[in-house]
């Protein structure tokens, strides 16, 4: 069920839910962050770290939320700044001297961090702290994008010189697999894959391709199956219990300037489509809040949630019986039950 029709976030490049699932991280791209109510109102903003973001020379080029919240925004120039949910500047370093930062993710419990340089031939991990800059576990060449598993024991990265090669390595950076994904790039784009997911529990990859695939491989590189997704531009993530695999069509290139349908489908790992949720805007990122009871999209300059969570979905039903039976006196029985659904959704006991 469509939670939210949607809240307007203007030049936002990032956005992620916080712990709850009851706000939204944005970042833009001169690297100012907001912490955004579902109904648009904004409930904070700060950034960029002084001296770090000029406006003239630098843009923020990644950003990622922990789920105690914890931020992380890097940027173009090479730094990284740490930041707690209320605005205080925790860390400021350059994970790789002299180059740009490409992208940053926390891992599910915040412990880890794996970051990119802006060239993609260096990913590095890292054990993050609350306290200053995190400590360097490991170190990955060739890489193009990456994506640390929930449990922080694997990073799955694209790399090769038309993107469509895969590996996978342990948290200090030893190789586990590295294998051809055999999606393929086209006129359109010189990435074949265009991002990769990791499952709660490591043990299965996904891929999405710019040929509209979606490929689940196991650790070491075996492949289980293939989705043929949507027409093009597919990519991939996993719901926070591992049991759903989500895929977009992505905006393709030139963000601002292409529509597409808005689908957002939902699959189990096995292949079977369960769902098709239809955005009406072109989509080109979403995420599960950290309990998987919300599902933001985002596309253009709007974005739009859904909920998962079915006790309160029951609860709303059960509200609009209510209202539905006190205009019909004669449902008396009826009435009598709405109450005894919402009074034990709200406590069980």
């Amino acid at each position: 069920r469509k939670l939210f029709n949607g809240f307007n976030a203007p030049q936002t490049e990032f956005l992620q839910f916080d712990g709850a699932g009851e706000s939204v991280w944005t970042m833009n791209g001169k690297g100012v962050i907001r912490r955004v109510a579902l109904d648009g109102k904004i409930l904070a903003e700060f950034g960029p770290a002084d001296g770090t973001f000029d406006d003239d020379e630098s843009s923020g080029s990644s950003f990622s939320v922990g789920p105690d919240g914890l931020l992380a925004s890097a940027e173009s120039s090479g730094h990284l700044c740490l930041w707690t949910a209320e605005g205080e500047l925790i860390a400021n370093f350059e994970p790789h001297p002299g180059r740009a930062v490409g992208s940053v993710h926390f891992n599910a419990d915040g412990s880890k961090l794996v970051t990119s340089n802006g060239d993609g031939s260096e990913a590095r991990i890292w054990e993050t702290t609350t306290e200053g800059a995190p400590v360097l576990q490991g170190s990955e060449k060739a890489v193009t994008n990456q994506e640390i598993s929930p449990d922080g024991k694997v990073v799955a990265s694209i790399g090769g010189d038309t993107s469509q090669w895969i590996e996978l390595r342990d948290r200090q950076g030893q190789q586990m697999a590295s294998f051809d994904a055999g999606q393929l790039p086209n006129a359109d784009f010189v990435e074949g894959v265009l991002n990769v997911a990791v499952s709660p529990d490591a043990g299965m990859v996904a891929s999405g391709g710019a040929d509209g695939t979606a490929k689940l491989w196991d650790p070491k590189g075996t492949l289980l199956r293939t989705i043929k997704a949507h027409q093009k531009y597919t990519k991939v993530w996993f719901s926070v219990d591992g049991q759903i695999l989500v895929t977009i069509q992505d905006l393709g290139p030139g963000f601002e300037g292409s529509g597409g349908k808005g689908e957002i489908k939902l699959w189990t790992p096995a292949g079977r489509l369960l769902a098709t949720l239809h955005a009406g805007i072109g989509v080109g990122k979403v995420g599960f809040s950290a309990d998987g009871k919300k599902l933001i999209a985002h596309g253009k300059n709007e974005t739009q949630v859904w909920s998962f969570d079915l006790d309160d979905l029951l609860l709303r039903g059960a509200r609009k019986l209510q209202a539905y039976l006190a205009n019909h006196p004669d449902r008396i029985d009826d009435r009598n039950l709405a109450t005894e659904i919402e009074a034990f959704l709200v406590d069980p006991k």
